[in-house]
Order: C-alpha cells, then sequence, then structure tokens
C-alpha cells in the first residue's frame, strides 16, 4: 500500500511512512486508496483482534511490520470489549 502527502509529496511504502511520520513539506501521509472488504469477509471474526486482524491485514501487506501484525494487534487490542454483530439490510 503507497502512501502520499495531504500537500502532494511522492508515494511512500508504509515502512517509509512510519518513519518519516510526517511528510518533508509537513503534509499528513495518508493511504492512496483503501481496500474494499465486504462484510462476508468478517463472518468468521468474532473478536476484536480478529475484527483488527481483517481490517489491518491488507494495509500492513508488504510492509516489514507483516510477520509481526499479529503480535501489534494482541499487544494493541489485547482487551475485553463487547463485539456484537450489526443488523443488516437484506435486499
Amino acid at each position: 500500500m503507497m502512501y502520499s502527502s495531504t500537500r502532494g509529496a511522492s508515494p511512500n511504502t508504509l515502512d517509509e511512512a512510519r518513519v518519516q511520520g510526517i511528510a518533508p513539506e509537513g503534509g499528513l501521509l495518508l493511504p492512496q486508496s483503501w481496500p474494499a472488504l465486504g462484510a462476508e469477509e468478517f463472518d468468521e471474526a468474532k473478536t476484536l483482534t480478529e475484527i483488527a486482524n481483517v481490517l489491518l491485514g491488507p494495509i500492513f501487506e508488504g510492509s516489514s511490520l507483516a510477520p509481526d501484525l499479529d503480535q501489534i494487534i494482541a499487544e494493541t487490542f489485547g482487551f475485553d470489549i463487547p463485539v456484537s454483530r450489526l443488523p443488516s439490510e437484506k435486499g
């Protein structure tokens, strides 16, 4: 996934953006596009950490942190929180 500055700087990878923190010209580094995830991709996600893994997996793809994503998620989202499925409209 590539990141670009809100002030137009050239694209960066997640690893480059993570090290820079902020773009050289002072802009924020944001993903150029967001992964498209369908509701069905969350069918097996029953805990907060599983949901985080579905959401963050595509963002960390290709990053040097990808192999550590499970540990990062466990440390970041490893607390109790009620997770319930929202009602959906099926037409």
